[in-house]
């Protein structure tokens, strides 16, 4: 994943972990809460069959790699969550 640093957007700790699966907030609509680990996992295979179906059509491709940076933009690396790891990057640019 290169280029910009993802945006991470903060909300306030829960009591209890919150763990993979369904979640809503507020009123809004049910979406996915995948935590770091289970994306890292996920974007792992996601890369391979991308690598390894090279007949696999071009849209369905595309949506896949676009889930693949979704899932990549949990990786602290890739994202703003500690600005302090990422300080020096601007310096050896």
């Amino acid at each position: 994943m290169a280029g910009e640093l993802k945006t991470v957007r903060r909300f306030a700790a829960e009591s209890k972990k919150v763990e993979s699966g369904p979640i809503v907030f507020g009123d809004d609509w049910p979406g996915l809460f995948l935590r770091g680990n289970i994306c890292h996992l996920y974007a792992t295979s996601l890369r391979e069959i991308i690598l390894d179906k090279p007949d696999i059509g071009l849209i369905t491709k595309r949506v896949l790699e676009g889930l693949l940076d979704d899932l990549e933009s949990s990786n602290a690396a890739n994202n703003d969550a500690f600005p302090a790891w990422h300080q020096d990057e601007g310096d050896a640019q």
